[in-house]
């Protein structure tokens, strides 16, 4: 059997009916040699009876518990059998017939093009969500941009990357997976592009609560420094994010939820020391060139 191109590659839990548009905005696609690749991250009646549907359209794995962001990703990758893995989150659809089309080009023009970033845009408002943008200033650049980071949820990543760099950080659960990712992918010699003009339509469903998304910054943040950066940096990116989840629990009347973050990240602490890998001088000097986490 020949391995398709692109492996469409969804992650979900408990949104049968927004999947349901995410799958739809996939089967739309030009591309002819595809897969759709679904892993449903603890078992899901509703879901698993929507994928029944599917037949053998859709590759699917049930996990036995929620596992995590990167476990989750990491079983649709061990799945999926394309060159070009397309990640896309379970909440949204791909704006454009031709996506996938455009991605191929950028990967055949560039065989060291480790990641393509998407813009996200609030399917409701049409207003570009800024967490997808992997620039300090936040500003959409006027086309395809070298990038130091992007978003995990709307992405597409050359299998080789994992093949050369290993998976995503499953410890980490939820939170700072792709800047872990990215770290490790551009120290190997792979380059992350932001492509503006490649759009997924994001509904914001949003089953998490702020004290889960507070925790795990305070957790996860310090913890990927700790493996990557110089010192000095590492120390800047504790006080920056310790500091916005206690001011972020303050408002949501969650610092509780903060701090345990920040008691769990100073207990795993000596395990992360230990992997420990700082990146090189060049991969630092790119990151202070374009925008990449550095000091924050």
């Amino acid at each position: 059997m020949t391995s398709p191109r692109v492996s469409f590659i969804v992650v979900t839990h408990a949104r049968a009916q927004w999947l349901s548009g995410a799958l739809a905005s996939i089967q739309r696609q030009t591309v002819n040699c595809r897969e759709i690749v679904v892993v449903v991250n603890g078992p899901d009646p509703e879901t698993q009876q929507l994928l029944r549907a599917l037949g053998s359209e859709a590759r699917v794995a049930v996990l036995e518990h929620n596992y995590g962001v990167g476990a989750g990703r990491n079983a649709g990758v061990a799945l999926a059998r394309g060159e070009i893995l397309v990640f896309l989150d379970d909440d949204a659809e791909l704006r454009d017939l031709d996506t996938a089309m455009r991605l191929l080009k950028h990967f055949e023009r560039d065989p060291e093009l480790g990641v393509v970033g998407f813009l996200v845009m609030d399917a409701a408002t049409g207003a570009i969500e800024s967490r997808c943008i992997p620039f300090r200033n936040k500003r959409v650049p006027q086309g395809p941009t070298a990038a130091c980071y992007f978003a995990g949820g709307a992405c597409a990543i050359r299998r080789a990357v994992f093949d050369r760099v290993g998976f995503y950080d499953e410890s980490l659960f939820y939170g700072g997976e792709e800047v872990d990712l990215s770290y490790r992918l551009l120290e190997a010699g792979f380059r992350i592009l932001f492509d503006p003009s490649v759009a997924m339509l994001h509904y914001a469903v949003g089953d998490r609560s702020e004290s889960f998304a507070l925790y795990f910054s305070a957790r996860n943040r310090p913890w990927v420094a700790l493996r990557h950066l110089p010192l000095l940096c590492c120390v800047t990116h504790i006080v920056a994010w310790w500091a916005w989840s206690l001011a972020g629990g303050l408002q949501a009347g969650a610092v509780a939820s903060a701090l345990r973050g920040m008691r769990d990240c100073v207990a795993g602490t000596p395990e992360i020391w230990r992997k420990r890998r700082p990146i090189s001088r060049r991969t630092t000097q790119f990151l202070a060139r374009n925008s990449g986490r550095l000091w924050y």
